[in-house]
C-alpha cells in the first residue's frame, strides 16, 4: 500500500507557510534511551544508538494509507501521545472510521461543491491544489470542504471536471492522481504504550490538528484544531482517562505550550490581524470553566513564531528588535532570542551580537536545562548552538551549498543535540548526534538511503 507522504506533509505545513519548512522528525525520551522516528511516513522506536527496537502497528483498515505527524513522550518514557494523518481513496471506506458529525457535515456540503468550486475558479483563475480553491473562500472548515470535494467528484467526476476547465492545472492533477490519492483524511490521536504494545485511540476528527503537548502531570493533552483557512488554531484540551475536550482559546498560532497543569502558553495575532506584531499570552485553564486571558507581552514576528517554557519557568521566543515606528530609510531590525520572566513581568535579551542570528528564528529547540537553544536554519541546513546566559553562538554544522534543512534538531539531554546532516562524501542525508565536546557520530548508519533523504532538501544551483 502506497504512503503518499508528501501529499501529507504539504496539508500540514502550506496552510502555515508558503513552502516547506523544518519540523520535527524525531524525539527523545525523558531518559534519552529512546527515540521515536518518523522515517518516510512511519513510526519507528529506535534506541540511542539509532537500532530500531520496535516499529508500532497502528490499527487501520483496508484500503487506507496512514502517516506519523508528531509524537509526545509520557513522562516515564513507556509510553507515548501519537498524532497520525490517514488517508482513504473512497468515502464507503473513509465514512466507516469518521465521527458521525463529520460524516454528515461532508455528506451535506458534497452537494455544494460544484457551485463553491465554480465561484472560487471565478474569483482567482487557476490553481494546483484543493486547498488553493477554498483558501479564497476565507472558509472556516477548510477540512470538511477538502472531503466533501473529494466525495463529490467520487459520486459526479464528470460535472466537476467541466467545472475545472477554468483551472486546467488542478484538472490535470486530479484526473492523473484521483485514482490514488488517498484524498479523504482523518486526522487521529492515539495513546501508544510499548510494553505490551497497546494501542489505544483518543480522538478522530475531519480537522487539522497541531500539537500534541501533554500537560506536566501528563493527564492532558494540549493541541491546536485548525481555525479556518489562515495559519491559526483553535486550543483545546483534552483528558487522556476519558477524552473529555475543554475549550482554552481561539484563534492563536500553533505555538503554545503548559507552564504548568493550569497555565498554556500562547502566541496570538493583534486584534483579528495576521500582521506581524504578535502577542505572547497567558490562558488560566480550569476544566469546565472558561479560560481567564493575559497578555505577557508584544513581539515583532515575519517568520513562523515558536515559543517553549524553560525550567525555570520562563518563556522563550524570537522576535525582531527595534522599534516602531521606523524610517523607511534605515535596515530591517535584526532577530534575536527573548526570555519573559513571570517573577518580574520582564523580557530580558539573549545577549547574542549583532548579525549572529539569522533573520528567520522560526525554528530552534532548547536544551533540556534550560542553558542553550539549537537553531536550524530554513534557507540553509547550517545549524548552531547559543548559550542562553552569555550569547555565544557555536555553529556545529556548516552550510552546504544549494542545501535547506527540513528537520528540526532534537535534544537527546544536556549535553547531546541530534540533528538532520550533509555527508559531503556519500551525498546521503545522516541522523547525527553531537556533543558538547564536540565529538559527532551517525545514528543512521545502515539505513536506506531513501530513509532520510527528504531530511534536507537539496536543489541544483538552478533551481533556486
Amino acid at each position: 500500500m502506497k504512503i503518499y507522504c508528501h501529499l501529507f506533509c504539504c496539508l500540514v505545513t502550506a496552510w502555515l507557510v508558503t513552502g516547506c519548512v523544518p519540523s520535527e522528525r524525531f524525539w527523545w525520551s525523558p531518559g534519552g534511551d529512546k527515540a521515536a522516528v518518523v522515517v518516510k511516513g512511519q513510526l519507528r522506536i529506535t534506541d540511542s544508538t539509532g537500532k530500531t527496537l520496535v516499529i508500532p502497528e497502528f490499527p487501520g483498515i483496508d484500503g487506507e494509507s496512514s502517516i506519523a505527524e508528531h509524537v509526545e513522550w509520557a513522562s516515564d518514557g513507556k509510553s507515548l501521545i501519537a498524532h497520525r494523518i490517514r488517508g482513504f481513496n473512497t468515502w464507503d471506506i473513509a465514512k466507516s472510521e469518521f465521527p458521525a458529525d463529520d460524516v454528515r457535515r461532508i455528506e451535506e456540503l458534497a452537494d455544494a461543491i460544484p457551485a463553491v468550486t465554480r465561484t472560487a475558479i471565478a474569483l482567482g483563475g487557476d490553481v494546483d491544489s484543493i486547498d488553493s480553491i477554498f483558501g479564497r473562500l476565507r472558509t472556516k472548515e477548510p477540512d470538511h470542504l477538502r472531503n466533501a470535494f473529494y466525495l463529490s467528484y467520487e459520486q459526479d467526476p464528470e460535472t466537476l471536471r467541466k467545472i475545472l476547465s477554468g483551472s486546467p492545472k488542478l484538472r490535470a492533477k486530479l484526473e492523473t492522481g484521483i485514482a490514488d490519492s488517498r484524498g479523504y483524511l482523518l486526522n487521529q490521536l492515539d495513546v501508544v504504550r510499548l510494553d505490551p504494545g497497546r494501542i489505544t485511540p483518543l480522538l478522530k476528527t475531519a480537522t487539522l490538528l497541531t500539537g500534541p503537548v501533554l500537560s506536566p502531570d501528563g493527564n492532558r493533552v494540549l493541541l491546536g484544531r485548525r481555525h479556518g483557512e489562515k495559519a491559526l488554531v483553535d486550543l483545546v484540551s483534552i483528558s487522556i482517562g476519558n477524552g473529555t475536550e475543554s475549550p482554552i482559546a481561539k484563534r492563536v498560532f500553533p505555538a503554545y505550550a503548559w507552564q504548568d497543569d493550569e497555565t498554556v502558553l500562547a502566541l496570538s495575532p493583534v486584534a483579528d490581524s495576521e500582521s506581524l506584531l504578535k502577542q505572547l499570552k497567558s490562558f488560566s485553564f480550569v476544566p469546565d470553566r472558561e479560560a481567564t486571558t493575559e497578555i505577557l507581552a508584544t513581539a515583532l514576528i515575519p517568520f513562523l513564531p515558536r515559543l517553549e517554557v524553560l525550567p525555570d519557568r520562563s518563556v522563550l521566543f524570537s522576535s525582531q528588535t527595534g522599534m516602531l515606528p521606523t524610517e523607511a530609510t534605515t535596515t530591517l531590525p535584526g532577530s534575536a532570542l527573548f526570555r519573559y520572566l513571570p517573577e518580574t513581568r520582564k523580557l530580558l535579551r539573549v545577549p547574542t551580537a549583532e548579525s549572529a542570528l539569522p533573520m528567520n528564528l522560526g525554528f530552534f529547540t532548547a536544551s533540556p536545562d534550560g542553558s542553550q537553544v539549537a537553531i536550524v536554519e530554513s534557507d540553509t541546513d547550517a545549524v548552531a548552538v547559543v548559550d542562553i546566559s552569555s550569547g555565544k553562538v557555536d555553529l556545529i554544522s556548516l552550510p552546504r551549498p544549494n542545501s535547506k534543512c527540513r528537520t528540526l534538531p532534537a535534544w537527546r539531554n544536556t549535553e547531546e543535540l541530534s540533528f538532520a546532516r550533509l555527508n559531503e562524501a556519500s551525498r546521503e542525508i545522516e541522523w547525527v548526534i553531537w556533543n558538547r565536546d564536540g565529538e559527532t557520530r551517525v545514528l543512521s548508519e545502515g539505513w536506506p538511503a531513501e530513509s532520510t533523504a527528504d531530511w534536507i532538501e537539496r536543489k541544483k544551483p538552478n533551481q533556486y
